[in-house]
């Protein structure tokens, strides 16, 4: 046994006594199998976001071990808060000295795309060692990242034509050479390592366990009554806390016009109140805000929560078994819903019985006829009317 990393979550004393007694039990375990366990570069670092975190003494064979603030383990530098700045800097320096050498090495080499291989075998492996882990997410460093390929592709450009253009954006010189940024390379690294994962080519089952997959119930084919409905405005039902409001301010003409006048007095600036439809993770807060609330109501109404968790986006498409589950769960999809002050509306369904008495409970629904062989097709389910 070369190296070993414990891992541990705590919560409360209890835990570090536990720890302690598997470093005793790992230390007896060492000795009986006669493998030497070098105590002097073992070592403790604690994650967490707390400014003064929770520090116990541990010991093995009565000797102290001391705490780091950053460990090396494999070529990846961890930190205490996780964001792998120490790592990056690291890894930027290196690039660097790589890059100078690179640099020197093919001052004479008449081919173009020999500096070129060379780069992506030298410097640009070395900045995508790992990247799923250290991917960082601040804009500076990625920039910092970035900015290590820019040098190179200027540096191809001056060998190119004889000019060294320091005011060339980096995206024009990605262009011209028909290279991806680090970043987007990055991305696909971390989109194959997750397709890899979901379908069994890794084995990492705390990551296959913490993707959290919304689909659609398979289940819904089997049902004998199906519906459907939607949810009336539903990102506009979704409110910013005040807080918040002042990162979404634009501006407003006061006075409508073709001549208006846009000096200072004539323009407001407003802020938005209300979730604002367009943006990429519109789906993502819808989704969360509702299974937040959904919280509220999971042990009363069970069933109903269940079916409004398979949402996709703000469309409801379920079943039920028989008419008198469809009666009640929609009946509570209705009422938890309104209680978020939403409204779920436009319902359909194969069964003329569950239509009837939506009507009779005033539930804005559409019409059901019992001549039509599909009475949800608007929704994508062909069912027959039952």
């Amino acid at each position: 046994m070369k190296e070993k990393n414990l891992e541990y979550h705590f919560e409360s004393i209890s835990d570090a006594v536990v720890l302690q007694s598997d470093l005793d039990c790992l230390f007896k375990w060492c000795t009986v199998n006669k493998l030497h366990l070098n105590i002097r570069k073992c070592s403790i670092l604690s994650y967490g976001r707390k400014d003064q975190p929770f520090n116990h003494v541990y010991k093995i064979n009565d000797l102290v071990l001391s705490r780091s603030d950053s460990v090396t383990d494999l070529g990846i530098i961890f930190e205490t808060k996780l964001d792998f700045s120490q790592h990056i800097d690291s890894m930027v320096s290196k690039a660097y000295r790589r890059l100078g050498i690179l640099k020197r090495k093919a001052r004479e080499f008449s081919s173009e795309s020999a500096p070129e291989v060379l780069f992506c075998a030298h410097v640009q492996s070395s900045l995508e060692y790992c990247s799923i882990i250290w991917d960082p997410n601040y804009r500076n460093k990625i920039e910092i990242v970035e900015q290590i390929q820019t040098n190179f592709l200027r540096y191809l450009l001056y060998k190119k034509n004889g000019i060294y253009l320091q005011d060339i954006s980096s995206s024009c010189l990605r262009d011209m050479f028909n290279m991806s940024s680090l970043c987007s390379r990055r991305d696909v690294s971390c989109i194959l390592f997750f397709n890899k994962v979901i379908n069994g080519l890794i084995d990492c089952t705390d990551i296959l366990s913490s993707i959290n997959f919304i689909v659609l119930a398979r289940s819904l084919r089997l049902h004998k009554i199906t519906f459907c409905a939607d949810i009336q405005r539903a990102f506009l039902e979704v409110g910013i806390v005040e807080e918040y409001r002042p990162f979404l301010k634009f501006l407003w003409i006061k006075k409508k016009g073709s001549n208006s006048d846009l000096s200072i007095h004539n323009i407001e600036t407003l802020q938005y109140k209300r979730f604002t439809f367009g943006v990429k993770c519109r789906s993502f807060l819808l989704t969360t805000t509702i299974r937040l609330h959904l919280e509220k109501y999971a042990k009363e109404y069970e069933m109903a929560c269940e079916m409004l968790k398979e949402l996709y986006v703000d469309d409801l498409i379920n079943g039920a078994s028989d008419i008198t589950v469809a009666i009640q769960s929609s009946t509570e999809m209705i009422y938890i819903l309104s209680e978020a002050r939403k409204n779920l509306r436009k319902w359909a369904t194969n069964s003329p019985i569950l239509n009837e008495t939506w009507k009779h409970a005033n539930v804005d629904c559409r019409e059901t006829s019992e001549n039509s062989r599909c009475t949800i097709e608007d929704s994508g389910i062909r069912r027959p009317s039952i």
